[in-house]
């Protein structure tokens, strides 16, 4: 990654910037979308990706141009004009020397630098990987220990620290542990330190921050912040290659098509079933109004025999099938009439 973004560095270094705050925001944002076309992330992680490629390329090309001036060599990405202009400017740059000199007393101090056996694992990753090996809050005087004492297969073997500082700052921690217990009443002495009470004693021990740093003190590299440049949201998807993620996007982007078909679909069918369902429950109203009304009418026809109420065409058809019943009985009974005439008549014969 170091390589790609020196690379996106060297690709819009289009003027003579002698560090990384000095180039435009607009020429970091090509830079930045210059590293995009080598990478992809999520667009929720888009703000620390900015971040932490602006740290990484702040400190890469100071890294750079220190390597450079030493060995008194020209960055392959410097054309040669833009470095003699570079060159001229460290040399009389008054604020540029002074931060210089301040860095070569800092290096010959006897604060020394900030040795550790942690590798290239960040303080705040180990801390984290050692609470969950352990499976409880790792203090920061344990954890220094771990990081500042060389590694020994000889378990007999005294221990060895990585520095000189390093062994006064742990020894001095203990002291100032002892004398803040000998203080805490009685029932307290007994019981571990708080996580708060283990930091506050570190920064004791430790003395003033340097640079709002403090030795041995787990710290992030970087804080979220305020997204430094605007540009645009990446993909989505971590690695770099564009064809299997393009053609992924195109596969995601043709099965929404279809979810989206189909969605449509459904709606339809649901808003037929609705207009269905209310012209049945419209139909069941009609039929529940009209029902006391036929009731009535067809009670009102018998009450009163021959006496018809202004009906409807429903009511006139079951009225005209009484009749024709009531005719057909009629019939019946007229031709059992004249069968018993006719034997009355025979009788008297």
């Amino acid at each position: 990654m170091t390589k790609i973004i020196l690379k996106c560095i060297g690709t819009h270094y289009n003027g003579v910037y002698p560090n990384w705050s000095s180039i435009p925001l607009n020429t970091q944002g090509q830079m930045f979308n210059e590293f995009k076309k080598y990478y992809v992330w999520a667009p929720e992680h888009e703000d620390d990706v900015q971040v932490n490629f602006k740290l990484k390329a702040s400190k890469l090309l100071s890294s750079t141009f220190c390597d450079c001036r030493r060995e008194n060599r020209m960055p392959k990405f410097m054309l040669p004009d833009r470095w003699a202009l570079l060159l001229k400017h460290w040399s009389t740059n008054e604020k540029f020397k002074k931060r210089s000199e301040i860095g070569k007393m800092a290096r010959a101090s006897e604060k020394g630098g900030s040795l550790h056996t942690g590798g290239a694992i960040s303080q705040v990753a180990r801390k984290e990987r050692m609470e969950k090996e352990l499976g409880w809050p790792v203090a920061v005087a344990e954890m220094f220990k771990v990081t500042h004492v060389k590694k020994s297969t000889n378990p007999t073997e005294e221990e060895r620290w990585i520095e000189p500082r390093a062994q006064e700052t742990y020894d001095r921690y203990i002291r100032i542990s002892q004398e803040y217990r000998s203080t805490l009443p009685l029932k307290s002495q007994d019981r571990p330190f708080t996580q708060e009470e283990n930091e506050n004693l570190w920064k004791q021990s430790d003395g003033e921050p340097i640079r709002g740093s403090i030795y041995g003190y787990p710290k992030k590299a970087y804080q979220k912040k305020k997204s430094w440049y605007c540009g645009s949201s990446s993909s989505s998807f971590g690695g770099g290659d564009r064809e299997t993620i393009s053609a992924m996007e195109s596969k995601i982007a043709y099965l929404n098509a279809e979810l989206a078909a189909v969605a449509k679909k459904e709606k339809k069918r649901e808003k037929k079933e609705r207009k269905r369902e209310e012209e049945i429950a419209a139909t069941k109203e009609v039929e529940n109004k009209r029902y006391p009304m036929l009731q009535a009418q067809l009670t009102f026809l018998f009450e009163s025999r021959n006496i018809l109420p202004p009906c409807r065409p429903v009511v006139m058809r079951m009225i005209s099938l009484i009749r024709k019943v009531r005719v057909m009985r009629m019939v019946s009974l007229t031709r059992r009439v004249k069968v018993i005439r006719s034997s009355c008549i025979y009788l008297t014969f």
